[in-house]
């Protein structure tokens, strides 16, 4: 019975060999077959109501009437800060129709004017990016934006 374990035990190692050799030479991957899913996603509950046109931010509700969010006047700087915080994205993810895909990529979405134009972005908002730009990104560039 030892002479048939020794007998296995070498018949692995060889193919153990044989199959890493094999891997080595072998192209490797050039990309994912589907997109991952995200790991962070925003609340359905406020992307839809994003979707009727009632926007809460920082306390304050607005009624966007068919403007843009970048159109409104926002009534104080937390509310500013947090549509610049770009969170209401995921949110909009969330609810994940094409409606709410059309309005997050049809926003008028300003072109960063470099260091000091606008809000300041603070550590919260340096800490986020690296989190949401695995999830934003890829998505914009899916449907061409």
């Amino acid at each position: 019975m030892s002479t048939a374990r020794n007998w296995r035990t070498a018949h692995a190692r060889i193919m153990n060999r044989m199959q890493a050799r094999m891997s080595a030479s072998a192209r490797p991957a050039e990309g994912f077959v589907s997109q991952p899913e995200p790991r962070t996603v925003g609340f359905v509950a406020r992307g839809r109501q994003m979707l009727a046109g009632n926007l809460m931010f920082a306390g304050h509700l607005v009624q966007a009437e068919g403007r843009s969010i970048w159109a409104i006047d926002p009534p104080d700087p937390a509310f500013e800060e947090e549509i610049h915080g770009f969170g209401w994205l995921d949110d909009l993810a969330a609810v994940g129709d094409a409606k709410a895909r059309a309005l997050a990529l049809g926003m008028d979405t300003p072109l960063w004017q470099g260091p000091g134009a606008g809000l300041d972005a603070g550590a919260d908002r340096a800490a986020r990016d690296p989190l949401d730009s695995p999830c934003v990104v890829p998505a914009a560039r899916a449907q061409g934006g």
